[in-house]
This record gives structure tokens, sequence and C-alpha cells, in this order.
């Protein structure tokens, strides 16, 4: 009897703390649109909440709140989707995205980098480094890419061929400080030169 006990009291905590856990979000994305940073997710079906708070931080340390869906969200019985655009993202810079689900808890942190490319047709982030960089540039088509990076003498430095992608991650740290061109050409058709210092 003393053995029954146990299995039944072990059988209620164990449901009475999946109760108190936090909804499930099954899905999170952050997409660049031309109206800012898209976020799409989805709660599980079973989690209910009162209303969503979109929080945002430069830090990944303080948030704050930039939007609010309010009501009843998520569902007893189904899967809900939902979407949130941040008209006013961080540019060209990481940002950290969490959702408050009221009363329930918060999701896991997200990052995302927004590009706003301006006027330019590649962006460069950092432009000056120690020699990583990361450039990024717009490829709709996703169309086949090369990077080139030449040195100022026109010494070719590195070329390397990608699969449709509309970021690089360029690392010049075996290279001596000075100025680099690089280009990046787009199915053989679009070609964008810039300027990166190692220092």
């Amino acid at each position: 009897m003393r053995n029954l006990t146990f299995v039944v009291f072990f059988l209620l905590l164990a449901s009475s703390s999946r109760c108190q856990e936090n909804p499930a979000v099954v899905q999170f994305e952050i997409i660049q649109v031309q109206a800012g940073a898209q976020l799409n997710f989805t709660l599980a079906a079973g989690n209910t909440c009162l209303g969503i708070r979109i929080l945002r931080s430069d830090d990944n340390t303080s948030f704050s709140e930039i939007g609010f869906i309010g009501g009843v969200c998520g569902s007893v019985s189904d899967n809900v989707s939902y979407s949130y655009t941040d008209s006013m993202p961080l540019a060209n810079k990481v940002g950290y995205y969490q959702l408050d689900l009221e009363l329930l808890g918060t999701s896991a942190v997200h990052s995302f980098r927004y590009i706003n490319y301006g006027s330019e047709p590649v962006v460069a982030v950092p432009n000056i480094s120690e020699g990583l960089f990361h450039l990024y540039f717009q490829n709709p088509r996703k169309a086949p890419v090369r990077l080139t990076v030449f040195d100022l003498n026109g010494r070719k430095i590195k070329e390397t061929d990608y699969p449709g992608i509309n970021s690089i991650d360029l690392d010049l740290s075996n290279e001596r400080a000075g100025e680099f061109i690089f280009n990046i050409n787009i199915d053989g058709i679009d070609n964008y030169n810039g300027k990166l210092i190692v220092y």
C-alpha cells in the first residue's frame, strides 16, 4: 500500500509541474521584410495566455516592450500562429527578441540582425575590423554568387563561389593590416564593389 501511495503522489506531482510549465513556442522565426523585422511564431495547442508582449533588447540583458498582441492568445485544441512586425528594428546590429506570454512566462531569446541597405547595394558589418566581416547584399533570385577580394596592389587574395545566398562571412584575419577591395558578382550580371579595412 505504501508503494501505491508513492506512485500516485509521484504522478500527481509530475502532472502538476507540467501544468506550470511555460507554454511551448513550437516555432519562432524572424525575417527581414520591407517594413522591418517580422516575427512569426506559433503557440502549441493546449496553451493560452492573456496577451503577448513583444520585447526587444540591444544587449540581451535589458528588454523593453515594443509591441503588444492583446486578448486571449493560444488555444486549448489547436496550434495558433502569430505575426508581429518591428517597424523600427535596430539597424545593422544584432537585436534580441523575446515574447512575454502574460502570466505564463517568457519565450527563449532570439537574435536577429536587420540590414538597412540605405542606398548601398552591399553592407559590410563592420567595415573596419581585425579581419572578420559580414557582407550583406540583396539576392532575391537566389542566384549563384562569386566573392573576390584584392589587396590595393591588385593581387587576388581570395575567390569563392557560393550557391544562392545573400550574406557572406569573410575572414581576412590572416592578412596583414591594410585596405582590401571586394567584388561580389551575382549570376555573372550584378557587380558590387566595396572596401574593407583590416587593422
